[in-house]
């Protein structure tokens, strides 16, 4: 996907209108922010797993 220089969230503040959908009751940056919000604790644990997992293996070397 070519975001066009710009990150995500930038991206989604003003999408093409070809990918917007009528009807829907809130705009793709505010569903992106709620799919953030809710996934944070799992990225936060996540991140961590994979901090430990690669200083494991450096250990091992």
């Amino acid at each position: 996907m070519d975001l066009k220089g710009k990150t995500l969230e930038e991206w989604l503040k003003k999408p093409p209108k070809s990918l917007l959908k009528k009807g829907d009751e809130k705009d793709y940056s505010a569903r992106y922010e709620d799919l953030k919000q809710a996934l944070k604790p799992y990225h936060d644990e996540v991140t961590k797993a994979a901090i430990l997992t690669d200083i494991k293996e450096k250990s091992k070397n």
